[in-house]
């Protein structure tokens, strides 16, 4: 059982931008593709290299193997997880956050939002993580318009050979939906879905990884308003319009497909992988061996019988049927008692299995050394405008190219049990022609400061704090976050 959450806070100003020509014609697509690292901060401080990993529902966007990889920790047939997280405007300095060459942000009022579930089911596991982007502003009419665009991952994993390999599947999924201020009306909405493949390979008592994953292009195309049989500003049945409330509406909103593999390597006497034992296997066998013990006493209790009543006896062998039950009243009395005795045996025993495999974890060592790397290659979008262009109803070309990223990262837990330290890089590229690749530079803490037994309702855990950074050209963001410590 997992829970974690991140809160990062990134420092963006509105500021003017160079004139672009007007939108005008509907013959565009949005291209929704985030090209700086937004995750968990241990994510943003491996400088987004998470793809060999895959662990835990934060990683589900790189990798959708990641729905069922189990951790070191999780060890019981049925583990689940959260996490959450928000991004807000601040006040430091200008950003280019899209990578479009330009110094500043074109809207101050907006907000990102992560949130995910992940349930694992013996090899089994699912999970949902939508990543919300919600701006507010004026829309070309003059109206107060909200866009809200959702992309989302979904979908389900298992693992094989006691977790050695795990394949994921599921689809990615985007939404936009333009409401008016007033009364929450919606104006337009768009929808998408395309599938998406992954694989990890982790084979016990090595220290390496390999992943990778496959996204196919989502294409959302425009639906009726909700509410309305059409999105006609007058009501009426007809083709869905050119424009509402003033914007210039594009074709679909796009996802261009996606690629990405990575490898991990870690050095140090703490192990990377390890094989997943069901528990039922060891409680089973428990519970077997106390059942055969128990037939065994029957069988005796039968053959003497069947001896002093001059039967020919049953064969001795434990696994046959036996003709008959005991009849003797004397016997069951104390069988009924013996069975009490071995029903406790079974909890005890099977508890003290439980302590061991939790000490087994406990007791592994906490020197190493994890490196990772990461190759994210992205497809085109024709026509492509990006997400600001689109809300200033400006053509920002967008998407032109296939783009490349590159990303490192380095962990490390230079003080044991309290305190990991995290650095990284990654060459963000840029989907405007205005733009040009960028280097960041990310790093990170988490320390763990004490234990809690969240009010005597769960079992103990130890709770961390931490923080990221990310620095480049014209960006800087920074996170802070408080979760469990493993």
């Amino acid at each position: 059982m997992r829970v974690s959450g991140a809160v990062l806070v990134v420092s963006l100003l509105a500021a003017p931008a160079a004139a672009q020509e007007p939108l005008e014609q509907n013959d565009y697509a949005i291209d929704v593709v985030q090209t700086p690292v937004l995750g968990s901060g241990r994510i943003v401080g491996l400088g987004g290299a998470y793809t060999a990993l895959a662990e835990g529902i934060d990683g589900a966007p790189w990798n959708p193997a990641a729905y069922g990889s189990r951790t070191l920790w999780e060890l019981d047939f049925f583990e689940w997880e959260l996490t959450a997280g928000v991004l807000f405007p601040g006040s430091f300095s200008e950003n280019d956050f899209f990578n479009r060459g330009e110094d500043g942000f074109l809207f101050d009022q907006f907000y990102f939002l992560t949130f995910g579930l992940r349930l694992q089911f013996g090899d089994i596991g699912v999970g949902t993580i939508p990543r919300l982007q919600h701006y507010q502003l004026t829309a070309p009419d003059g109206q107060g318009v909200s866009a809200t665009f959702i992309v989302g991952n979904y979908g389900l994993a298992w693992q094989m050979l006691d977790g050695q390999i795990v394949l994921g599947v599921g689809a990615r999924t985007a939404d936009l939906a333009l409401v008016a201020a007033e009364g929450r009306e919606g104006l337009v909405s768009f929808t998408g879905t395309g599938p998406e493949v992954g694989i990890l390979v982790k084979l016990a008592d090595q220290p390496w990884r390999l992943g990778a994953a496959l996204r196919s292009v989502v294409r959302s195309e425009r639906i009726e308003c909700p509410g309305k049989e059409s999105c006609d500003p007058d009501g009426t049945d007809g083709p869905l319009p050119a424009q509402v409330a003033g914007f210039v509406l594009p074709n679909d909103v796009h996802m261009p497909w996606e690629l990405q593999v990575g490898f991990a390597l870690q050095v140090g006497a703490r192990p990377l992988n390890r094989r997943w034992v069901d528990p039922a296997v060891e409680e089973g066998a428990i519970e077997r061996e106390v059942t055969l013990r128990r037939s065994e006493r029957e069988r005796e209790q039968v053959q003497d019988e069947m001896r002093r009543r001059g039967e020919p006896e049953p064969p001795a062998d434990p696994f046959r049927w036996l003709p008959r039950r005991p009849a003797d009243p004397s016997f069951w009395q104390a069988e009924d008692a013996r069975r009490a005795e071995e029903d406790e045996e079974i909890e005890r025993r099977i508890d003290a299995a439980e302590d061991a495999r939790d000490l087994g974890v406990e007791e592994l060592s906490r020197s190493y050394v994890l490196i990772t790397a990461d190759l994210l290659v992205t497809g085109r979008t024709p026509h492509g405008v990006g997400v600001e262009g689109f809300l200033a109803q400006e053509r920002q070309g967008s998407g032109d190219e296939i783009t490349y990223s590159v990303r490192l990262g380095v962990e490390a837990e230079p003080w044991q049990g309290r305190l990991k330290l995290r650095a990284g890089s990654y060459l963000e590229p840029s989907r405007f022609p205005t733009g040009s690749y960028r280097l960041h530079g990310t790093a990170g803490f988490d320390l763990r400061l004490f234990r809690w037994d969240l009010f005597g309702l769960l079992d103990d855990f130890d709770i961390r704090v931490g923080a990221t950074g990310d620095v480049a050209v014209r960006y800087f963001d920074w996170g802070v976050g408080v979760g469990f410590w493993h």
